[in-house]
C-alpha cells in the first residue's frame, strides 16, 4: 500500500516580557489588562493519502514575564486582568509576574505560574 503521512501542528509562541516602571506612582486602574500570555498550539495536518489520519496539536507556548516596579503600587484589577499565563490558559507553563514597590494597595495578581512579590520598602530608583 501507499503510505500515508500526517504532520503535528507547530507549538505556541511564548507570552513575551513586560517591564513598567514608575519614579513616583503606578496605578493599573480596573479597566486595564497587562497580558504576557503564552499562545497556544496549532492544530495537525491531514494525511497526505487518504485523509484517515489527522496529526497532533502542537504544544501550548509558555507565560511569559511582568514587572511592575514602583515606589506607590495600586493594583485595581481582579480576575486575570494582570496575567502571564501558558497558552491554553495554563497556570501550570505560565510565567512569572515580578512587584516591586514600597506601599502596595488592591488585589496582587494571580494569573501567573509564580508571582514574586518582593515585599515592602522593596522599590530601588
Amino acid at each position: 500500500g501507499v503510505e500515508s503521512q500526517s504532520a503535528g501542528g507547530g507549538g505556541g509562541a511564548g507570552g513575551g516580557y513586560i517591564k513598567l516602571i514608575a519614579e513616583t506612582s503606578m496605578l493599573i486602574a480596573s479597566t486595564a489588562h497587562i497580558l504576557a500570555n503564552g499562545a497556544g498550539g496549532g492544530g495537525g495536518a491531514i494525511d497526505d493519502n487518504d485523509c484517515s489520519r489527522i496529526g497532533g496539536n502542537g504544544g501550548n507556548g509558555g507565560g511569559g514575564g511582568i514587572l511592575l516596579d514602583a515606589p506607590a503600587l495600586d493594583i485595581e484589577t481582579t480576575g486575570n486582568a494582570v496575567s502571564a499565563r501558558g497558552g491554553g490558559g495554563s497556570i501550570v507553563y505560565g510565567g512569572t509576574i515580578k512587584l516591586f514597590y514600597n506601599t502596595l494597595t488592591g488585589t496582587k495578581p494571580a494569573a501567573a505560574g509564580r508571582i514574586y512579590d518582593a515585599g515592602a520598602n522593596s522599590f530601588k530608583p
